[in-house]
C-alpha cells in the first residue's frame, strides 16, 4: 500500500491481528501469524510494543511492514478471514456441479473385528430394485457434471457383484460421466477380477486398514466364523495392487492406534516403506481409535486425542520417522455439510455422514422417495455443528489452521449434551511453540503430517 495510507491511515484505527502470536525462546523473540504462516524474529522493543498492542511505539516503516505481512490489521477488517471463511462454508453447501456418492452395496462383512461401529449386524445386499432406484436417483441431479464414487461398507467386496452392476448402469443408464471412483476394503478379497475393474473404470485411490503390526491385527481383523489371521494374506494383495495398478493409483494404508499398540505404527510404516520404496504414491497414515468413556461423553484414556496425539508423533520422530509439524492452513466442514455428498445404503437409505451409516435414527432419507425425512439432523449438521456455530472458534488464534473438528462428534457436543475435545492441539500455547521451531520438513512427501 505504501506509506502515504499510513499517513491518513490512524494508529488507533489499526490492531494486531487475531492470528498473530508471539513467544519468546532461549532469549529470541519470535512473531507468527497462522493466517499468512509468517514466521520470524524481531527485536525487543517490536516484541515490547506488540504485546502491550502499542502501535504508536512503532516507526512508520515497521508499522507498514508488520501491515504486510497481516501482523497488524485495521480495526474494520480483523473479522474479513471468518467472515471469508464462513462465505465459502455457506456457498459451498449448494454447488451442483460434483456429485460425490459414497456407496455401500452390502452391510456384510467377512472379518469379526470386535470394534465394529457400523449399527446393527444384519447382512444386507442391495437389490436390482435399489440400483435402478438408484439411478432414477442420480439422474434427478441434472445439473451435476462429475459423479465421483466412493465404495465402502460392511467390505464391499463382499458384494463385487453388485459393484459392478451398479457401475455398468451408471455408465449406460446415467447422463453425468464418472470422473474417479474409490475403494474402502479390507484387502482380503483383491484379485484378478478387481484389478481389471478397477483400470478400467477411473478408480483413483483405495485403502486398506491394519489394527496395527501383524500381532495385533491377527487378534482383531480376523476371518468371521473360524477366526483365522488375515495380515499375511492382506500384505499378499497389497503387492498385486502395487505391482498391476498404474504408477499414479494412489495406495492410502491406515494403521489403526491407541496407547495400547502405539509403537505398531512405526513398525507397519518402516515394513512398508522399505516393501514398497519406489511406490511414490503410498500414504501410511495413523487411525486414531477413537474410544469414548463408559458414559460415552468424552474420549478414554486410551484414546490419541488431544495433547497425546502430539505425543504420539513426538514420540514417532524420535525412532526416525521425518514428521511435518509445521501449521497449515486447511479447509473447514466435511461431506455432512454439503448438499451433494451423500452416503447410500444398500436398502436405498441416505446417511450424511459415514458414522451414520447404519444406524436407522440418522437416516435422512431414501433414494426412491427423493425428499429429505430428517431436516432437523440435515440442518443441524449444516449450520448447528459447524466451526463457524462455535463463538469461541471467531476468536481463536489458530482458526486458520484449525478444520473445527469432526462434525460427528461435535454434533453430540452441541445436540446430545457430550463434552468431547474437538480443538487441535496446536491450541496449547507450549505445543504450539514446539511445532513452529520444529525443523521445517513439510516439503518432504514421505514426511508423516502431524494432525
Amino acid at each position: 500500500m505504501g506509506y502515504t495510507h499510513l499517513i491518513f491511515l490512524k494508529i488507533e484505527d489499526m490492531k494486531k491481528s487475531l492470528y498473530t502470536y508471539l513467544f519468546d525462546h532461549n532469549d529470541t523473540y519470535y512473531l507468527y501469524n497462522s493466517l499468512t504462516g509468517f514466521l520470524g524474529t524481531i527485536s525487543g522493543p517490536m516484541y515490547e510494543a506488540l504485546y502491550n498492542n502499542d502501535l504508536e511505539a512503532l516507526t512508520k516503516d515497521e508499522l507498514e511492514l508488520l501491515k504486510d505481512k497481516g501482523i497488524v490489521v485495521e480495526n474494520d477488517h480483523i473479522y474479513d478471514y471468518y467472515y471469508t471463511s464462513r462465505f465459502e462454508y455457506l456457498s459451498s453447501i449448494g454447488q451442483d456441479e460434483i456429485l460425490n456418492l459414497v456407496i455401500a452395496p452390502t452391510t456384510g462383512c467377512n472379518f469379526a473385528c470386535p470394534y465394529c461401529f457400523e449399527g446393527e449386524k444384519e447382512d444386507k445386499k442391495m437389490t436390482l430394485e435399489v440400483i435402478k432406484d438408484l439411478i432414477v436417483f442420480i439422474n434427478s441431479f441434472q445439473k451435476s457434471k462429475k459423479l465421483q464414487i466412493t465404495w465402502y461398507g460392511g467390505e464391499p467386496l463382499t458384494a463385487f457383484d453388485i459393484m459392478t452392476e451398479i457401475n455398468s448402469r451408471i455408465k449406460k443408464e446415467c447422463k453425468v460421466p464418472i470422473t474417479s471412483q474409490s475403494l474402502i476394503t479390507n484387502g482380503y478379497l483383491i484379485d484378478d477380477k478387481l484389478i481389471t475393474f478397477m483400470k478400467s473404470n477411473q478408480f483413483k485411490d483405495m485403502q486398506i486398514t491394519f489394527d496395527g503390526a501383524e500381532e495385533s491385527h491377527n487378534k482383531t481383523r480376523c476371518l468371521k466364523g473360524n477366526k483365522q489371521p488375515t495380515f499375511d494374506r492382506i500384505m499378499s494383495k497389497m503387492d498385486m495392487v502395487i505391482a498391476e495398478m498404474p504408477l499414479d493409483f494412489s495406495l492410502s494404508v491406515r494403521i489403526n492406534v491407541n496407547k495400547d499398540n502405539e509403537m505398531d505404527f512405526i513398525t507397519m510404516y518402516k515394513l512398508l516403506k522399505a516393501k514398497y520404496p519406489l511406490k511414490k504414491n503410498l500414504h501410511v497414515y495413523p487411525g486414531f481409535i477413537r474410544e469414548p468413556n463408559k458414559d460415552n461423553s468424552m474420549m478414554c484414556y486410551k484414546s490419541l486425542f488431544g495433547k497425546k496425539r502430539y505425543e504420539f508423533y513426538k514420540r514417532i520422530k524420535e525412532y526416525g520417522l521425518i514428521v511435518d509439524f509445521y501449521p497449515k492452513r486447511v479447509p473447514k466442514g466435511c461431506m455432512t455439510c454439503q448438499n451433494e455428498s451423500l452416503v447410500i445404503g444398500p436398502m436405498g437409505e441416505i446417511y450424511k455422514c459415514w458414522n451414520d451409516f447404519n444406524h436407522s435414527d440418522k437416516i435422512v432419507g431414501y433414494i426412491k422417495d427423493k425428499r429429505i425425512t430428517n431436516p432437523s439432523l440435515i440442518s443441524q449438521y449444516t449450520y448447528e455443528t459447524t466451526i463457524f456455530s462455535d463463538p469461541k472458534c471467531k476468536e481463536c488464534k489458530i482458526f486458520p489452521i484449525c478444520d473445527g473438528g469432526c462434525s460427528w462428534y461435535r454434533y453430540q457436543n452441541v445436540i446430545e449434551g457430550k463434552n468431547y475435545n474437538l480443538c487441535t492441539f496446536l491450541s496449547d500455547n507450549s505445543i504450539l511453540e514446539e511445532c513452529l521451531l520444529a525443523e521445517v520438513v513439510g516439503k518432504d512427501k514421505k514426511a508423516v503430517k502431524a494432525r
